[in-house]
C-alpha cells in the first residue's frame, strides 16, 4: 500500500503524543482506520486525509502536502475541487512527464512550489528511484 504515509501519519501522530483513538477522535474517524492506514493495510480518501490533516495540526501547504500523501496511495488520486476539469487538463502534466521518458512507477515523491537554492520557485520538483530530478514549471497565458 503507502508506506510512506504510513510513516508520515506516524511520526506527526507520535509527535503530538496522540494515541491511535485520540488521533481517531479528533478526526472524527475510526481508530481502525489510523490503524490499518500506520500498518500499510488501508487507503484513505481526500476527505477523511483532510480530517486526519487537520486533527494532526496542520493547515495550509503542510495539510495539502499530507493530504497528497495519502491519496497517492488510494484509486481516487484527484482532489475533489480539481474533478471539474476535463480529463485533457488533469492528465497533460503526466502526458508531458510520459513524453520526456519519465514513467509514474520511477517517481519516487514530488515537491509542490519547492524554493531552490539559486532562488527559482518551480511549481513542483519529481524526485526519481535513480536520484534523478525533473523540475515542472507551468505558463498559464490568458487570451
Amino acid at each position: 500500500m503507502n508506506s510512506t504515509f504510513a510513516n508520515t501519519l506516524t511520526a506527526h501522530r507520535n509527535r503530538l503524543n496522540l494515541t491511535v483513538q485520540c488521533l481517531a477522535d479528533k478526526a472524527k474517524v475510526n481508530p481502525t482506520l489510523v490503524s490499518g492506514l500506520q500498518n500499510s493495510r488501508r487507503q484513505v480518501g481526500e476527505n477523511n486525509a483532510r480530517r486526519l490533516g487537520m486533527a494532526l495540526d496542520s493547515s495550509g501547504k503542510e495539510l495539502e502536502s499530507f493530504v497528497y500523501a495519502a491519496i497517492n496511495g488510494c484509486t481516487e488520486k484527484v482532489m475533489e475541487d480539481c474533478k471539474r476539469y476535463p480529463a485533457e487538463v488533469l492528465n497533460l502534466c503526466a502526458k508531458h512527464l510520459q513524453e520526456s521518458g519519465i514513467e509514474g512507477e520511477q517517481i519516487s515523491r514530488c515537491v509542490l512550489k519547492p524554493k531552490l537554492q539559486d532562488g527559482r520557485e518551480p511549481d513542483a520538483i519529481v524526485y526519481m528511484n535513480d536520484g534523478r530530478a525533473a523540475l515542472i514549471e507551468l505558463k498559464i497565458t490568458p487570451r
